[in-house]
């Protein structure tokens, strides 16, 4: 039986399309309710798609690296300020954050993935 796998362009694209996502939606967002603050997250938009416009490897490797820094920490925040348990908050609001910052994470992984992973080669390495 043949294991069917995302190819190596296309998981290098769907990392990087999410997190463009998410920016783009915080500059919509903040276009909608706070207009005055929209060069902020138009910079941070222009973060998030560094990894489209760049297009290196050890630069997908850097970027998963500090963004799977930053979604770790968020993600465990997240679960110590948030636990349905102690405070009164859904269980559904608890979920959604949390599927949210795992994916966040997942994606960041990929990107760690994608900068170490030599197509060429057909191995991992770091230079």
């Amino acid at each position: 039986m043949k294991l069917i796998s995302p190819s190596y362009n296309n998981l290098k694209y769907l990392a990087s399309f999410f997190f463009v996502i998410i920016g783009l939606s915080n500059l919509i967002e903040t276009l909608i309710t706070k207009p005055q603050f929209y060069f902020r997250d138009f910079i941070i938009l222009t973060v998030l798609s560094l990894p489209i416009i760049i297009n290196r490897r050890l630069f997908y490797l850097f970027f998963g690296l500090w963004s799977s820094i930053i979604s770790l920490i968020l993600l465990i925040v997240f679960i110590i300020n948030n636990n349905p348990l102690q405070i009164k908050i859904s269980v559904i609001k608890f979920l959604l954050g949390f599927i949210f910052f795992t994916l966040i994470l997942i994606c960041s992984l990929i990107l760690i993935y994608i900068g170490t992973y030599s197509i060429d080669k057909k191995r991992f390495r770091i230079l």
